[in-house]
């Protein structure tokens, strides 16, 4: 009898924002059926999953798989998101971060990471809630020098965390990260956000992988303290900030070395007591104004992985696995497999015999 467990079909039709009505259409069972095995009340046929995997576009072997391992913090995995986000646009979300967290724990277990850097936790309460000085910690760990960050995604993948930039089809959602029990943290990013918004979301969610084991507190507000105290410190930003009179054109300039937003400049000079609230108001109008909330000009460059690509590319020149077989070990569809690790743009080229790894 083929291996078939229901919370895997909960999960690909979230994945695939389907509801049991339009799987019953897509797969020709009826909805009652379709009903009775999510539910656990009756056990598909080989037949009838392999038209639920036909209907889905997914691997017949998913239905079969236990899903994610336990993660730290996975009652509540943390993400970055805008108050608008829709319920359903999170459901799917979280059920694509669940499929690429079970499809990176496959390939992880053949390879061995080898971090330069360590990256562990810091306990909150023991450190009287000072998250700024949980920053400072981080940083002179890790050796980063004084002043800007220069490539934050560098800086945490060398210790030993996984950065994957993913084709999430939604705007609304910035980041979000988790550490599994057993294997090394690993953080996504919205591939469609801009490199400063990007880079304030990863420090973000570093921030909750350093400090918050669970969702006790106000773990949101310390994981942005976290995050501007990493990417802006107040001993090397202050000065910039405090010279002279603050203006949009100053931080527009300023936001070009400390790679980050306009918007986050102005919440740190305020946070830091270099502008008043009224000030603080008055920036934030202009912004408004200029229509920079949505898009800011000066364009950072969004920071590239380069572990996960080069675990994929270690699978294919080193162990002689062939696309086929690497999508087979994601247990992923081949054409979505190339789409998620090289590109749309790649993809055809990858599937016509080129091996291209991004």
């Amino acid at each position: 009898m083929i291996r078939f467990n229901k919370n895997m079909l909960g999960l690909a039709r979230e994945l695939r924002s389907t509801t049991q009505g339009e799987l019953a259409v897509a797969s020709g069972l009826s909805q009652t059926k379709v009903s009775k095995i999510e539910a656990g009340l009756l056990v598909p046929t080989e037949e009838e999953v392999k038209r639920l995997s036909d209907a889905l576009h997914l691997p017949i072997a998913f239905f079969g798989h236990d899903g994610p391992r336990p993660a730290r913090g996975s009652t509540c995995l943390n993400h970055r998101k805008k108050q608008s986000a829709r319920v359903r646009d999170l459901n799917r979300v979280h059920a694509q971060f669940a499929y690429l967290r079970l499809q990176i724990e496959e390939l992880l277990a053949g390879v061995q990471i080898n971090a330069s850097r360590s990256l562990y936790q810091i306990d909150v309460d023991a450190m009287d809630g000072d998250v700024e000085h949980i920053a400072e910690i981080i940083r002179q760990t890790w050796g980063v020098p004084p002043g800007p960050v220069e490539n934050l995604t560098t800086w945490i993948e060398h210790a030993g965390a996984i950065v994957v930039r993913a084709d999430i089809e939604s705007t609304e959602i910035d980041a979000m990260g988790f550490w599994p029990d057993a294997g090394p943290p690993v953080i996504f990013v919205n591939a469609a956000s801009p490199g400063d918004r990007l880079r304030f979301s990863l420090a973000h969610e570093l921030g909750h992988l350093v400090m918050h084991a669970g969702p006790i507190g106000d773990i949101e507000k310390e994981a942005n303290r976290f995050a501007a105290e990493f990417l802006m410190p107040r001993a090397s930003i202050l000065p910039e900030l405090a010279s002279g009179r603050v203006t949009i054109q100053k931080l527009a300039a300023l936001k070009i070395r400390w790679k980050v937003s306009v918007q986050s400049l102005v919440r740190r000079a305020h946070d830091l007591s270099v502008i008043t609230d009224r000030q603080y108001r008055s920036l934030m109008m202009q912004i408004s104004k200029m229509g920079w909330r949505t898009s800011e000009p000066v364009r950072i460059e969004p920071e590239q992985p380069t572990v996960l690509s080069s675990i994929v590319n270690h699978y294919l020149s080193r162990k002689g696995f062939t696309l086929a077989e690497l999508s087979t070990l994601a247990i992923s569809l081949e054409p979505e497999f190339c789409r998620q690790y090289f590109g749309e743009e790649n993809s055809n080229r990858i599937q016509n015999g080129v091996r291209f790894v991004r």
